[in-house]
Formats: structure tokens, C-alpha cells, sequence
């Protein structure tokens, strides 16, 4: 037992590590000083201390074991590359909070160990059989075997000797975080206090009723040259791909083929369907529940399984089935009609065909060796020599690249930062390796008024015909300032008003939104106050705040200690990713991964 968990402190010492201030993963960026070149063995230094590439290379290994046993699956090269980041930042980060663990006194003493192993042992203890009662952890179980001198916890003390800086880290930058009464109601403010609104809208193409003459070439142009930036197109640019598509090899098949043969001999040899299914079954939704399917009816299946299991008697189990995605075997456990349709209640085991981690590092190697074929050449004709097939894209902005050819924003940023002819990759997607090369590159511009003169011509009627609403806005709203009611302003252009329900800031107002000026403007009218004009979404607006719903005082009051304390840790983790940002930007950062291969 406790060779075991001796064997996984390290992996729960990272754990905590990493939980220290892990939510700023996603928020620090890297902020790392590159180099020359690396030391053997090294692939970074924080404040000079080194971080082995051995030290890099395990964890990330066992990050990527993690993610295996999580997803059932190979990460693709996305989560690769998060896995890889989050790998150098919980080292970078773990050697900085050390650092400053020690430099403000928070080492922890032998007598803090010994009153933290006693007194509060950690969660992986706690949730251990050995020192529970009734799936409860007991206290004097656990004391007893701390006393017991033939049992070694060492590693309990390692563990503890190194986690708990951290935590007295934790709350010494913690402890100055306060959290005001004026703080906690404003907060509550936002959260609570609501509004109903009345609204007037003026939509140009609803309620401008006269028709916009078509402009002349002199409107047009002048229209053109005022709104430039409006006729701006992006940087688009040409990509020539190769594909290497993960496809499973021969070998994969006659491994998915083994697999479901053997699971199908085990079952033959009476060992029950649901017990060999968690084991032999690559359907992530019915293997955890013994292949279970539930009650199925006709057609539910593909065309293949559907036929297959319709012939079978209940309690029958049926021959292996290949279908392109794999092979399967079903069981028809019971029969039932309902409402005169027959359903069935099928278990099921599925050996998915799929690209081995073999097959797939084959098909990286020939997308690279593909590259170091073209060296400088022509990347169509290295394929061409190579058998591939050679495709050239339409023209993409950047926005468009990752979408349109499966690959990362990253990898469409180096698409779009590359050269002419210059080759980027290979380059992994969820169903393909890539090769691309920039074929052409057409730089943003304006477009000529030749190219565009009849888009220039529906944008200026557009314009026009929003200059008119937006008078007919303040025509309806000057009705309402000089006394007509506001149900009645707009009826001359059939306008009536539209009341909300009651909303707070934060809420979503059918029709209108989230977050927009119209929300803005309810909040900062009192009630009974008409806005001025308001643009939103090429429309026009007046709103008439109807009802104000303010912070209930006495429940503020009366909640106001525990409001405080849930508001604590938020603002304390907000305070220590800032004075996080602070010591990481101060602080020297080497790094040498790009020196380094795979992991």
C-alpha cells in the first residue's frame, strides 16, 4: 500500500504544483528570453536554474498518458502543442514560486511538517482504504500507522516538506487581499439590480418608405472616395497543400480484426458479453456499460449493423461484422413491440479501424521526407515525382485558413508570416498530415471603384436610407420630448413600442442583445427618462426606462459577511496573477525547446 503511493507522490506533488495558480495558464503567454543555443542536455534556465531535458521530457510524458487514458486516444497535434506548453510553464512556474517561497522565509521547518503530516494529511490520504471507516477517513487509523515504525513515510514527508511552501506562499500574498463593503455592493449592483424598457426602433429598410434613386457615377464616386476604409480587403493568400491523410495501414486492420476475433472466441467459450466488452470494445459510449446499446428500433443503426441485428434471435450473438469503420459484434439480448414497432435491446462490441501511433509517425515521416526532397525546389514537382497529388487553394485571408483546411490558428499565423514558395510543415490535423507551401501572395488593398462600382452603389443607397431613419429616430423622439405619449410617437411610420421583461446587466434581451449600447443607456437612464437617438446594428433606437428594480439594501446587509468571503478567492486569484506576471516578466527565462526534437 504504501509502496504504491511512495510510487505516486511524484505525479501528486505536480498536481499541486500546477493547481497552484493554474487557472492562469491560458492568460500568462510565454515572456521567455531565447538564446543562442542550449547547454547538452538543458532546454531552459529560470533565473539560471537549469531545467533538464530529461525533467521536460517526463513530464510531458506523463501529461500525454494522462490525456490517452482520459480521451482513449492519441492527442493530435493541437493538444501536442498545449500539452507542450503546459509542460514548460508548470516547470518555469514551480521554479519561480520556490524562488520566492524562499527568498520571503516560507520554508517549512521540521516541527511545521510533522504538525502538517498529523494534522492534515492530503486529499490522496485521506481518499486511501487503509485509513478509512466506513469509506470515512479515520483519524486514529491514520495516526496509528504513522506511529507504526515499520511502516516508511518518508515520501509523505517529501511531499509535504515541498507542497507546503507553496501554500504558505499562497496565503502570505493572499493575506493582504481585502474585499470593501463598497466593493461587495457594487458587485451585487451589477448582478441584481434590474430594469424593463420600453423601446422605439426605426429600421431603414422597414420604415424608410420612399424609394433611394440610384446614384449617379458623380454620388458614386464621392461616396467611394469618403468611405475608403469601408472598401478594404485583407491580405489573401494562395496555399499549395500536399495531404497525407491518416489512413490505417494493413497491419492496423489485421490488428482490429485479432482483437475482435479474440473477443469473439472469449464470448464463444461462455465468458459473459457485458463482462468481455469494457476490454475489447472501442465505443466510448456503450464499453464503460458492458456494450449496452439500450432498446434500439429499425434503422437506428447503419444500414450494415441494422440488417445484422434484425436477424438475430434473442440471446443470439452475431458473427464478426466489417463495416469501413471496423468490426463488430452485436448481441440481441431481448425483444419487445411497442406501439406495434419491434425493438430491441442490443449489446455490442466494436473494434475500430483506425491508424496505429505507428502508422501515423510513418505517415509524419513521409510528409518529411517529402520536405527534405523539395529543399528549395518546387514543392509540385517533388510531389509529382513522389506520386502525390499537388492542389492549389483558393485565395484565403486568415481568418479563413485554419477553418477551411483543418489545421490550428497557429499554423494558419505561420501561413500567413511565410514567404513565397516557402514550405511550412508537416503540419497535423485531426484527419491529416499537411504540407503547405505560399503559391501566391495578394497584398491588402483597396479595391479600384472599376472593381466594386456596383457594391459602392448598394452601399451608398444603404447609407442614405439610414441617414433617413435616423431622421425619422428624432423625429418620433422630439414628439415624445414635447408631450406626445410614447405609445403613440411612432405611429405615423406604424411603429409601436416593444416592453422587455426585467433584466439586469448581464442578462440577454430578446431582440436586442447582450452588452450593447441599449443596455448601457437603461442602466444610466432613471426611470420614467427617454434616451436620445441610439444607433445599434444599423438600427435606430429610443428607449423609455419603465421600471427600476434597485439592490435590496436589507438583504445586502444582512448577507454581506458571506458575500465577502465568496468574493475573497476570486479577487485573491486575480491579485496573485498579477503579482505572478510581475515575477515571471522580471525574471530571465531561457528557452532552448526548439532545439529539441520530439518528447
Amino acid at each position: 500500500m504504501l509502496a504504491q503511493m511512495r510510487k505516486n507522490t511524484k505525479s501528486v506533488l505536480w498536481v499541486v504544483v500546477v493547481g497552484f495558480l493554474g487557472f492562469m495558464f491560458y492568460n500568462w503567454g510565454m515572456n521567455q528570453v531565447s538564446t543562442g543555443g542550449p547547454e547538452p542536455g538543458v532546454v531552459g534556465k529560470v533565473a539560471g536554474d537549469r531545467i533538464s531535458w530529461d525533467e521536460f521530457r517526463t513530464e510531458f510524458r506523463a501529461q500525454y498518458q494522462a490525456y490517452f487514458e482520459q480521451e482513449g486516444r492519441r492527442p493530435d497535434a493541437a493538444a501536442e502543442r498545449q500539452m507542450n506548453e503546459q509542460t514548460w510553464e508548470s516547470l518555469v512556474q514551480r521554479r519561480l514560486l520556490y524562488m520566492a517561497a524562499g527568498q520571503e522565509g516560507l520554508d517549512a521547518s521540521d516541527d511545521e511538517i510533522l504538525m502538517e503530516m498529523q494534522s492534515n494529511p492530503p486529499p490522496f490520504i485521506r481518499s486511501h482504504p487503509a485509513f478509512q471507516t466506513d469509506s470515512i477517513f479515520d483519524q486514529s487509523r491514520y495516526i496509528n500507522a504513522l506511529a507504526d515504525p515499520s511502516l516508511d513515510f518518508s515520501f509523505l514527508e517529501t511531499y509535504i516538506r515541498e507542497s507546503l511552501p507553496l501554500q504558505k506562499l499562497q496565503d502570505y500574498i493572499g493575506s493582504s487581499v481585502r474585499i470593501t463593503d463598497e466593493e461587495a455592493r457594487m458587485l451585487m449592483t451589477v448582478l441584481e439590480e434590474q430594469v424593463t424598457i420600453s423601446y422605439l426602433n426605426v429600421d431603414p429598410n422597414t420604415h424608410v418608405r420612399e424609394s433611394v434613386p440610384a446614384p449617379g457615377v458623380a454620388e458614386i464616386t464621392e461616396f467611394y472616395e469618403s468611405h475608403q476604409d469601408d472598401f478594404r480587403v485583407q491580405e489573401k493568400r494562395r496555399i499549395g497543400v500536399i495531404e497525407f491523410p491518416k489512413v490505417p495501414s494493413a497491419e492496423d486492420k489485421i490488428d482490429a480484426r485479432e482483437k475482435i476475433d479474440d473477443a469473439f472466441e472469449i464470448v464463444a467459450d461462455g465468458e459473459p458479453f457485458a463482462e468481455i466488452a469494457p476490454d475489447y470494445s472501442d465505443d466510448p459510449a456503450s464499453a464503460p456499460r458492458g456494450g449496452d446499446l439500450g432498446w434500439v428500433k429499425p434503422g437506428q443503426l447503419p444500414a450494415t449493423l441494422d440488417s445484422v441485428a434484425w436477424g438475430l434471435a434473442s440471446g443470439e450473438i452475431s458473427n464478426v461484422v466489417e463495416t469501413p469503420e471496423g468490426f463488430h459484434l452485436i448481441k440481441a439480448e431481448s425483444i419487445r413491440v411497442v406501439d406495434g414497432v419491434e425493438e430491441r435491446r442490443l449489446s455490442y462490441i466494436n473494434s475500430s479501424l483506425e491508424a496505429s501511433p505507428l502508422t501515423i509517425d510513418r505517415i509524419r515521416a513521409d510528409a518529411e521526407e517529402l520536405m527534405d526532397e523539395t529543399a528549395g525546389g518546387s514543392l509540385g514537382e517533388a510531389a509529382a515525382e513522389a506520386g502525390y497529388e499537388y492542389r492549389s487553394t483558393d485565395p484565403y485571408v486568415k481568418e479563413q485558413i485554419a477553418p477551411f483546411l483543418g489545421v490550428t490558428t497557429t499554423d494558419a499565423e505561420n501561413i500567413f508570416t511565410a514567404g513565397v514558395e516557402d514550405l511550412i510543415g508537416p503540419v497535423e490535423g485531426r484527419e491529416s498530415f499537411f504540407v503547405f507551401e505560399v503559391a501566391e501572395v495578394l497584398p491588402a488593398r483597396i479595391q479600384p471603384l472599376e472593381e466594386i462600382r456596383d457594391f459602392v452603389s448598394q452601399a451608398y443607397v444603404h447609407d442614405v436610407r439610414k441617414q433617413r431613419a435616423k431622421v425619422i429616430a428624432e423625429e418620433i423622439r422630439g414628439k415624445v420630448i414635447a408631450g406626445e405619449s410614447f405609445e403613440s410617437a411612432g405611429e405615423s411610420w406604424s411603429i409601436s413600442p416593444v416592453t422587455t421583461q426585467p433584466f439586469s446587466r448581464m442578462n440577454f434581451v430578446p431582440g436586442l442583445g447582450r452588452e450593447n449600447t441599449i443596455i448601457a443607456h437603461s442602466f444610466a437612464l432613471g426611470e420614467g427618462e427617454i434616451s436620445g437617438v441610439l444607433e445599434h446594428s444599423d438600427q435606430y433606437y429610443i428607449i423609455r426606462v419603465d421600471t427600476r428594480q434597485s439592490l435590496d439594501m436589507n438583504r445586502f446587509r444582512s448577507n454581506l459577511g458571506n458575500l465577502k468571503l465568496s468574493l475573497l478567492g476570486t479577487k485573491q486569484q486575480v491579485y496573485m496573477t498579477d503579482w505572478y506576471t510581475q515575477v515571471k516578466g522580471s525574471a530571465k527565462i531561457e528557452d532552448f525547446r526548439s532545439h529539441y526534437g520530439s518528447y
